[in-house]
């Protein structure tokens, strides 16, 4: 059996949410851990995500099934997301996964593949932008493997809420994390939400409306 590659995957968070929502999906993040694991030797997972109210219970979830999370103040991710595509180490893992396609990460990931890394794309074909063509990566479309990790949203809402951005109703989640909690101690996962009896119209005129933010 061939060796998997050693494989650093670089996630810009909102961009991945933003992708999801366009194609009417629900990612399940387990899943996707796994479908990565089958084809990689995955060294990290690494993950930007905003600093947000809403979002706390969705960090805490992606860190329990092992996703480095960082969080960063402001509406951005790319700066940060930018710098550590420039300071990856080549003898960490030869290649790197990037799930975003924005133009701002073609410039820093096409100097790792002159430094011998090999670069992997993986975006949405409406989100990839035009200065990733004939730069020698190798592109993947999330529109062609997304079924492999996610489902058909339970209701192809026009308004999503900030909750609903970040976890659907029936994804399980960890019960509170405290420096000392284990694996153990958390138990089995609960719940996220309960039905607030809301349609979508209504929850968008409660907490406003947040679609195309991502």
């Amino acid at each position: 059996m061939p060796r998997k590659r050693k494989v650093v995957i670089v996630i810009d968070g909102p961009n991945l949410l933003g992708t999801s929502i366009d194609l009417e999906r629900w990612i399940d993040f387990q899943r996707l851990k796994e479908y990565w694991e089958s084809k990689y030797d995955v060294v990290t997972i690494k993950y930007f995500e905003r600093v947000r109210d809403n979002n706390s219970e969705f960090v805490q979830y992606l860190r329990w099934l092992g996703y480095d999370v960082e969080m960063i103040e402001g509406t951005d991710v790319d700066d940060y997301m930018v710098e550590y595509i420039k300071q990856l180490d080549c003898k960490i893992a030869r290649t790197i996964l990037s799930v975003a396609g924005d133009y701002i990460y073609a410039e820093p990931l096409e100097k790792r593949l002159h430094k011998g890394q090999k670069v992997i794309v993986l975006s949405g074909e409406e989100q990839l932008s035009r200065a990733y063509y004939n730069l020698g990566f190798e592109i993947i479309l999330l529109d062609n493997i997304i079924d492999q990790f996610s489902r058909v949203r339970y209701d192809k809402f026009d308004f999503i809420t900030d909750d609903e951005i970040y976890l659907e109703p029936d994804i399980p989640s960890p019960g509170p994390v405290t420096s000392t909690s284990t694996m153990a101690e958390l138990g089995s996962p609960v719940t996220a939400f309960v039905d607030d009896g809301l349609t979508d119209e209504e929850r968008a005129k409660k907490f406003g409306i947040v679609f195309g933010q991502y």
